[in-house]
Order: structure tokens, then sequence, then C-alpha cells
């Protein structure tokens, strides 16, 4: 909702800037990020050999322990265009709470 792909403000941009954006955002409304937890999710997921970098990259760009950062590989069972190889896809949910200013 916030960054539609059909506005062309947000063509290329890079996802950290957009991050930081939604950042400001939690922390304007009195919030700060508690937890977060990743999928990526392709035919054959090699996380492992990223993950570390991942959580460090990610838990510096908010602010938060690497350790309430969660990262995980999984597969499609070879259905869709992720099975064949053809895309990767991810998902991410972000527990938030609200802190006293």
């Amino acid at each position: 909702t916030l960054f539609s792909d059909k506005n062309s403000r947000f063509k290329n941009i890079r996802s950290t800037k957009l991050l930081k954006k939604v950042l400001n955002l939690i922390k304007i409304k009195g919030y700060k990020i508690n937890n977060i937890d990743i999928n990526v999710i392709a035919q054959k997921p090699k996380i492992n050999k990223f993950r570390n970098k991942i959580i460090n990259s990610i838990s510096k760009l908010c602010k938060i322990n690497p350790q309430q950062i969660n990262i995980k590989g999984k597969t499609t069972e070879k259905l869709g265009l992720i099975g064949k190889e053809k895309a990767i896809a991810a998902e991410v949910i972000t527990s938030v709470i609200n802190y006293d200013k």
C-alpha cells in the first residue's frame, strides 16, 4: 500500500530505503520491532550460506539484536514457477510492540 508498484518513484528503488521509511513510521507511532521471522522460498534454498550475513544486515538496519531475527528456507516441492527454479519468494512476519515515550 505504501510503495505501489504502479508508482514510478519506486521503480528499482533499494529495499533498504523502503525499510528505513517503514522503520521511521513505526517509530513515529510509538512502536519498536520485537522480532522478525523470514521465510525464503525457493526450490533449492541455500540459506545457511548467507544466513548470518542477512541477519546481521537486517539487525543493523532495524537497530535490533540479531537474536530477534529468524530466517529459514522452504521449498514448494517442485510446484509452480518457484518449483521450476524460475522464481524465488520471501515472506516476512514482524512483531512490533508499543513502548513508553
